[in-house]
């Protein structure tokens, strides 16, 4: 399928910075804002909605001698087949059963020799990784304590995947007493995904308390208390998580408690409060200008504090142009009137990552994860 624009509003939105989505013929601005876009609307993979901006953004123009005009080159900007249209293979017996939580038909597939208790799905999630982020305590116990399988087995796999553990789809998920006994069988309360993503930044981001608070205290397990500043490979912490997830003010208000920094930008030149914005959290982005963004106007580089929060990503985003991409009027509005009292537009050094997996948030969770 190719959206049909005119050749004059396509040029429009090239010189002024924004891409076609070739799925539904929207403009987004830059890369940032097509994969966003991509991801968002046509339920893509983070991976994939970023190829696809990249090839939007490298889309070939032909310039037409004769007409004495630019065309753009449709084909490059075909977006690849959403998730949600691609086809899926039905989970194996043991798979399903540990989806599930049947121990007795996990038992009796292995009692007839009719199983792999490491078998992988397509994105690399085994029985154990299943059984944990369903909450099956009895099948996570079965599958280490009877079946052998390694309590610390990492999954496979492409679209940011790889490198999660059980721990970290029982502390998605918030299954408190799943993680406890992970713990207990040798699962760092650390353990890194490819990406340096840990289960306390998983917690975060779904507002899961009692995971939060049995990683963040001693007591419990190998290692003792988790590190709750730690960030991960794109510069993202457990705020920056939250930030974008589902537990609101009052959350980023119990993780700051716990010492979480809520200062940061990652290496995409984001803050808590462009994140917010992307999600449209009224709530989140006015706690952070009293409790955290104000507070910190206080020490002697105020307009640095101010710019670090509100400042123009590797983009040229600023927090209410996010907003606003994403629909959020009000919020945009709102974020406009604080960017008027400061210039929002010292960037981030020029060499730095661009945000990676970890914002699908939209990521981690939404319709891609193996695991819901």
């Amino acid at each position: 399928m190719h959206a049909k624009v005119s050749r004059r509003a396509n040029l429009r939105a090239a010189a002024a910075g924004f891409l076609l989505c070739g799925a539904c013929g929207r403009f987004a601005k830059g890369e940032t804002g097509l994969w966003w876009h991509v991801m968002k609307a046509h339920l893509s993979s983070v991976v994939d909605a970023k190829e696809t901006a990249a090839r939007a953004s490298e889309a070939i123009q032909l310039y037409d001698a004769a007409a004495g005009r630019h065309t753009w080159h449709a084909a490059s900007m075909e977006p690849p087949l959403a998730p949600a249209e691609e086809p899926r293979r039905p989970l194996s017996r043991t798979l399903r059963a540990a989806q599930t939580g049947d121990l007795a038909a996990l038992r009796a597939l292995a009692a007839e020799g009719q199983w792999d208790a490491n078998e992988r799905d397509r994105n690399g999630a085994t029985p154990l990784l299943w059984a944990a982020g369903g909450g099956h305590l009895g099948v996570v116990r079965f599958l280490v304590e009877e079946a052998g399988v390694d309590a610390a087995d990492l999954q496979t796999g492409r679209r940011g995947y790889a490198g999660r553990s059980a721990l970290h789809w029982a502390c998605r998920n918030g299954h408190v007493g799943v993680a406890a006994y992970l713990v207990g069988k040798g699962c760092a309360k650390d353990i890194a995904t490819q990406d340096g993503t840990t289960p306390f930044h998983f917690a975060a981001w779904q507002g899961r308390k009692d995971v939060c608070d049995f990683l963040a205290h001693e007591g419990t397990g190998a290692g003792g208390a988790c590190d709750v500043r730690h960030s991960n490979s794109y510069g993202c912490n457990a705020a920056l998580w939250c930030a974008q997830g589902v537990g609101g003010a009052d959350f980023c208000a119990y993780l700051h408690g716990l010492g979480v920094d809520f200062g940061v930008a990652n290496r995409n030149g984001h803050s808590a409060v462009h994140k917010a914005a992307q999600r449209g959290a009224v709530d989140v982005v006015e706690w952070l200008m009293e409790a955290v963004v104000r507070h910190g106007a206080a020490h002697p580089d105020p307009a640095g504090n101010y710019a670090r929060f509100f400042g123009a990503d590797v983009d040229g985003h600023i927090p209410s142009e996010l907003a606003a991409l994403e629909g959020h009027a009000s919020l945009a509005a709102r974020l406009r009137e604080i960017e008027r009292h400061f210039d929002p537009h010292g960037k981030p050094e020029p060499d730095a990552r661009p945000a990676g997996p970890e914002e699908a948030s939209a990521e981690p969770g939404g319709g891609t994860d193996a695991i819901d």
